[in-house]
C-alpha cells in the first residue's frame, strides 16, 4: 500500500471543515481480495483545551480489489485522522495493519472534488534494486549452541500448548521473560503481508538469529535495520508499544565468504523504521548478518534488513 495523504479541502456548503485522506491499496496476487479501512476521528481531549474531547471509529465498506490490481482510496471528514488501520477479510496479510498518517496542515486549503469510495488506479509500489530480508523470509533462521536450551526456557513452556508461526512458538505475555527465539505480531513491524518480528530476553550469546541475502554482483552495499519502536517516551503510547527504552546494544556480526566482522549498534539510540548501518565492500554471494541473544537491554528485536547498493546510496 501507499504512504497515505491528508489534506484540509474548502468547506462544504454548510461550512464544515472536510479533510481528505487518500491511500492506494495494491494486490499482487492471482485472486480478487476484499478489504475495508477503519479510521479515528474527532477531537481530543488536552490540557487547557476549552472542549470536551471525542472520536469516533468509523470504516469504509468493504472493497474489492481485483487480481494484480490497484484501488484508490478516499475518505472525507471533519477532523484530521487520529488512526487508519486497514482490516482485511481472508487474506494473506490477514492481520490488521495500520498506516502511517501526515501531519496536515489545517491553515491551507486544496480546493478539489470531495472524494469518498474506491476506484481503479493504476499505482504500483516503486521498484529499487534493495534487497529485504524479514523474519518471515526465507533468509532468516535461528541457531542454538544446544537445542535444550529451547526446552529450559520459560515456566511451562513444555507443559503447555504452544501455537507455532512458521517454525517459531508464538509470542505471548503470559510466559514472561522468553529465553527462546519467539514472533510477536506488531502494527508497526516490517512486513509485506504480516508485520511480524522475531525477540528474545538476553541469554548468554549462545543463540543468534540470522538474516542472509544473496547479493547479486560484488561492491558498495549500504545495510539498514528496521525497528518498528516509539521513540516518543514512555507518556501518550498506546498499549502494547514497543518502547525504544527497551533496547541496548546489540550484538552483531556480518558474515561475507570467510570474513566475520563485528557491527556496532546501539538500540537506545535507535529511530523508528530504517536504521542506517554503514557501508561495506562485499563480494556477490550470500551475506549473513547475526544478532545474538545478548544486549544491555531487556529485550533483542530482529525484524527485518535492507541492503541497498552503491549506485542508490
Amino acid at each position: 500500500m501507499s504512504r497515505a495523504d491528508s489534506f484540509r479541502l474548502e468547506d462544504d456548503d454548510q461550512g464544515r471543515p472536510q479533510y481528505q485522506t487518500l491511500v492506494s491499496l495494491r494486490n499482487d496476487e492471482a485472486t480478487p481480495g476484499l478489504v475495508k479501512l477503519a479510521y479515528r476521528w474527532g477531537t481530543e481531549a488536552c490540557e487547557g483545551c476549552p472542549y470536551e474531547g471525542k472520536t469516533t471509529w468509523d470504516e469504509t465498506t468493504p472493497m474489492r480489489v481485483p487480481a494484480t490490481s490497484s484501488v484508490d482510496v478516499g475518505i472525507v471528514t471533519e477532523t484530521p485522522l487520529f488512526e487508519l488501520w486497514t482490516q482485511p477479510y481472508l487474506a494473506l496479510n490477514r492481520n490488521q495493519q495500520r498506516l502511517d498518517l501526515p501531519k496536515v496542515d489545517s491553515e491551507a486549503m486544496v480546493r478539489a472534488r470531495p472524494f469518498v469510495g474506491s476506484r481503479e488506479s493504476d499505482w504500483q509500489p516503486r521498484h529499487t534494486g534493495d534487497i529485504i530480508v524479514d523474519d518471515l523470509d526465507p533468509g532468516f533462521t535461528i541457531w542454538r549452541e544446544q537445542e535444550q536450551e529451547v526446552a529450559q526456557s520459560g515456566p511451562g513452556f513444555l507443559s503447555e500448548d504452544i501455537d507455532m508461526d512458521q517454525g517459531l512458538p508464538e509470542f505471548q505475555l503470559r510466559f514472561g521473560n522468553v529465553q527462546y527465539w519467539a514472533r510477536s505480531v506488531y502494527w508497526d513491524s516490517w512486513g509485506k503481508y504480516r508485520r511480524t518480528h522475531a525477540l528474545i530476553h538476553p541469554g548468554r550469546g549462545k543463540s543468534h538469529a540470522a538474516l542472509t541475502a544473496t547479493l547479486p554482483h560484488a561492491g558498495q552495499w549500504r545495510l539498514s535495520y528496521y525497528l518498528g519502536i516509539n521513540t516518543a517516551g514512555e507518556g501518550n503510547v498506546p498499549s502494547g508499544a514497543l518502547l525504544r527504552s527497551y533496547l541496548g546494544e546489540y550484538e552483531m556480526t556480518l558474515v561475507s565468504e570467510a570474513e566475520r566482522r563485528p557491527i556496532e549498534f546501539d538500540g537506545a539510540q535507535a529511530s523508528f523504521g530504517w536504521n542506517d548501518m554503514g557501508a561495506f565492500e562485499l563480494p556477490a554471494g550470500d551475506v549473513t548478518l547475526e544478532v545474538a541473544n545478548v544486549t544491555s537491554g531487556t529485550v533483542v528485536i530482529v525484524d527485518a534488513i535492507r541492503w541497498r547498493p552503491g549506485h542508490d546510496l
